[in-house]
């Protein structure tokens, strides 16, 4: 029968055996030995505990992990425990078990007589493989020659694996490089372990800028040709610069990114294993501003705009441009650069310089016109960028006439030095006065200049439907003399206006045609 232990049970597998009287019946007369239960109680068997010695073990030089297992009397005969094991650490591919220097095959372990304890030694092995922290569970059995306490605690153990691979990293140590003076930017790749050996961490490039056209990568000043880099034996990391190649070309901010790959020999981290850094371009960025927007024929006062560029002053920079509005270039207005007429499209920011101004300089016609505008907008160009700012892009000026706006008004009819009813025109200038003004008459109608009517002015008759205004005055008034063979016969009609394009002109159209009856 199996021994069970523990004092209800001994009280129960010696009741039959024990004379009348035992187990609280009286024994029999003349029965000298004493009652029997505390000496059977003293045979119950000892007990077996486990402790986690040591509970953390690594695949760097090998360090062991230690379970012991504990006896809390020393026994006459060996004791053998058993045990299993679980947890996520495999038993030959991660770790081996060791007693006492011998390998341990089995699931049970030999405590010798007259010993309280065995320590089992968990040693990790050291592969290849990236592995996160792996555990060895250990939990002791039931046996035959033992019992096992009750507390949980007591009878369960783990210990920890750490892998040694290294964890590798990728960071911007310097966030921004630069097409101006090739100011490179860096990535840092590093390691948190493990530094006695070369490590070759592959990666690859991404993000919206192209390696080898827009950047290059250099570790110690020599050029990467492919994707990986090496950390020397005794470096925690190094440093790969990312270098800008200047072209001509008008590009927005791109991006350089490094993403590390996966290798057999390290970790990769999972928060730190991509970096960006950004290429900035230098080309200079064009703007365009006016800071005198109105132009008048008057003395020519020019108007000025301003083009301008920010970043490289470096070379020369020749910024195209389109024209608007309603005035002509060339006939209306000129453009100058200084004292040089522009004949193009196109104008050149000089070498150093940080802007040129653009002159618009009326050209003053002895043509009256209503008040024009010159609409002047920046041309793209692959050697900089514009602001998207249409403000700063595009600005206007305007251009002022000078020449006085005329009038023409009819008088009332009198009777003159001729004769005859004389009717009566006015035609009057704003401005200008200064200098005597000559504008043409035109004539439509039935009746006909020099043979139905004649004009004069004072007592002068005209030659032709041309009048002067005298310098000094703001008016001159015609008369309209008819013919003597036009006296008695049926009215005709004539109108009398101001040509449209000439030396004056009203906006009132009421104010540049006259009808006379002749």
């Amino acid at each position: 029968m199996k021994r069970r232990t523990g004092y209800p049970y001994v009280r129960e597998a010696v009741a039959g055996v024990l004379p009348e009287g035992a187990g609280g019946r009286t024994p029999p007369q003349g029965c000298l030995h004493e009652p029997l239960e505390p000496r059977l109680l003293l045979q119950a068997g000892p007990t077996l505990s486990l402790e986690t010695v040591d509970a953390e073990a690594s695949e760097e030089g090998s360090d062991p992990g230690v379970f012991r297992v504990t006896l809390d009397a020393a026994a006459e005969a060996d004791i053998t425990a058993n045990f299993r094991l679980g947890g996520t650490a495999r038993r030959g591919t991660d770790y081996d078990l060791f007693v006492n220097g011998e390998s341990l095959s089995g699931l049970a372990v030999t405590i010798p007589a007259g010993q309280t304890a065995v320590d089992i030694t968990v040693v990790p092995i050291d592969d290849l493989l990236v592995e996160q922290t792996e555990i060895v569970a250990l939990a002791l059995r039931k046996g035959a020659d033992y019992d096992l306490p009750s507390q949980r605690g007591q009878r369960v153990g783990r210990i920890e694996l750490e892998d040694n691979e290294p964890f590798v990293m990728v960071t911007a140590a310097d966030l921004t490089a630069s097409e101006a003076n090739c100011e490179a930017g860096m990535f840092r790749i590093a390691r948190d372990r493990a530094f006695d050996d070369d490590l070759v961490v592959p990666f690859r490039m991404g993000g919206t800028a192209r390696l080898n056209r827009d950047f290059q990568l250099f570790v110690g000043g020599v050029a990467l040709d492919g994707g990986a880099v090496v950390l020397p034996a005794g470096a925690s990391f190094v440093d790969v610069a990312v270098v800008p190649l200047d072209d001509t070309f008008v590009e927005n901010t791109e991006i350089a990114q490094l993403a590390l790959v996966r290798s057999g020999g390290f970790a990769v981290s999972p928060i730190l294993r991509r970096a960006s850094v950004d290429l900035v371009d230098d080309e200079p960025k064009i703007l365009l501003s006016s800071f005198d927007t109105d132009a008048d024929e008057e003395c020519r006062d020019p108007a000025f705009f301003r083009i301008s560029r920010e970043g490289s002053f470096v070379g020369d920079v020749t910024v195209p441009f389109r024209l608007g509005g309603t005035a002509r270039f060339g006939d209306d207005f000129d453009l100058l650069v200084g004292d040089q007429v522009l004949d193009g499209r196109a104008v050149v920011i000089p070498d150093g310089d940080p802007f040129v101004d653009v002159i618009v300089r009326p050209v003053d016609d002895a043509f009256v016109e209503p008040a024009e505008f010159v609409a002047f907008g920046l041309g793209s160009s692959r050697a900089f960028t514009l602001d998207p700012s249409r403000s700063l892009r595009v600005v206007r000026a305007d251009l002022l006439d000078n020449e006085p706006e005329l009038t023409i008004t009819t008088l009332d009819g009198t009777t003159g030095d001729f004769g005859v009813t004389e009717l009566n025109f006015r035609v009057s200038r704003s401005s200008a006065f200064d200098v005597p003004l000559t504008t043409p008459l035109l004539t439509s109608g039935t009746a006909r200049f020099n043979r139905d009517f004649q004009l004069a002015v004072g007592d002068e008759f005209l030659v032709a439907p041309v009048v002067t205004i005298p310098t000094g005055d703001p008016f001159v008034d015609i008369v309209v003399v008819p013919s003597e063979d036009n006296f008695a016969g049926s009215l005709d009609v004539v109108r009398f206006g101001l040509p449209r394009r000439s030396t004056a002109f009203t906006t009132d159209p009421g104010l540049r045609v006259v009808t006379v009856s002749v």
